[in-house]
């Protein structure tokens, strides 16, 4: 007869230890996925803070909006509005970035480039794809890192590229 033994068999260990590597997974991919939508909220809500600037800036300058070639200098033109710029919460890459453009009188883009493409946010921006350059012919690209867009007149606020744009 066999004595009666305690412990675990390595069948039962293995079966554990499965159920814990698929719960650390489940919960890595979680706050992954929680990471994602707060970088997403803070690029929202730096874009809107950027707007509100931009807005108060016009409002004092017979409704024309600023026409900086740089961060540094759009920077410089809403320091009475916002202490500092924002930047991208990656802060890293071409797409971590924020994008003014303006054509100096009456219109103006401002977009980021979110993680997430089913952000509800998407549905409430505007899907406009170009500013119009006034009788100058000259749109102004502002960009917090990276390089101004190739095409000189389009910023692509499609939904589908996950680009939320705010647009006057």
């Amino acid at each position: 007869m066999r004595k009666n033994e305690k412990g675990f068999t390595l069948i039962e260990l293995l079966v554990v230890i499965a159920i814990i590597g698929l719960l650390a997974t489940l919960a890595i991919v979680s706050l992954r996925n929680a990471q994602q939508r707060a970088r997403d909220t803070k690029r929202i809500t730096d874009v809107k803070s950027i707007q509100t600037a931009v807005e108060l800036y016009a409002s004092e300058n017979s409704n024309a909006y600023p026409s900086a070639a740089t961060w540094a200098a759009l920077e410089t033109a809403l320091e009475p509005y916002i202490t500092n710029l924002p930047v991208d919460p990656t802060n890293s890459g071409a797409s971590a970035r924020y994008v003014y453009a303006s054509n100096g009188a009456d219109q103006y883009v401002i977009a980021t480039t979110l993680e997430d493409p089913d952000q509800q946010a998407l549905d409430q921006d505007s899907d406009a794809s170009e500013i119009v350059a006034p009788v100058s012919g000259v749109v102004v690209f502002a960009v917090s890192a990276g390089s101004a867009p190739a095409d000189d007149a389009k910023i692509d606020c499609a939904d589908a590229d996950r680009v939320y744009c705010l647009v006057e």
